[in-house]
């Protein structure tokens, strides 16, 4: 019988993977199968909430819930604008999106300032179909006051 062949050391930890979202995969998961993945990002297979942001604020934090779960958060931020290098006001503007399962929603929207002093809130229904898209347009007056509109 020959001698046994000097043994090899092995490495045992597997380096996560990355997928084309740059997010790691951990080590012993897998993605899913690409028709998996494919049918849960289908637009036939959900709806598709456009949101429009028109704010005045420096800093604030938007928290979105879809029938009581939190769907959708982001941190806003505005630019300063000068006029006659006297007067000042901030103004900001934001598109973004995402996507719901269809059927009808309560929708609510938190609006918190970024040194938390004020806080608004509001909802809004709508009915969602497969395959469509919806806006939710989310403004404030001179005053402050948020209003929602969903189109």
């Amino acid at each position: 019988m020959p001698p046994a062949p000097d043994l090899v050391p092995v490495k045992t930890g597997i380096e996560p993977l990355a997928n084309k979202y740059g997010k790691t995969v951990p080590t012993g998961r897998t993605n899913p199968p690409a028709s998996k993945a494919a049918r849960a990002n289908s637009p036939t297979s959900s709806a598709m909430l456009e949101i429009e942001v028109d704010h005045k604020f420096a800093e604030a934090h938007l928290s979105i819930w879809v029938d009581d779960r939190l769907t959708y958060t982001h941190s806003l931020e505005g630019t300063d604008k000068k006029h006659l290098v006297v007067f000042h006001h901030v103004q900001g503007h934001e598109f973004h999106a995402v996507q719901i399962s269809p059927g009808k929603h309560v929708l609510r929207v938190q609006v918190t300032t970024g040194a938390g002093t004020s806080e608004q809130s509001d909802t809004v229904t709508g009915d969602f179909a497969t395959g469509t898209e919806k806006m939710l347009r989310i403004q404030f007056s001179k005053n402050g006051e948020m209003t929602l509109r969903l189109q």
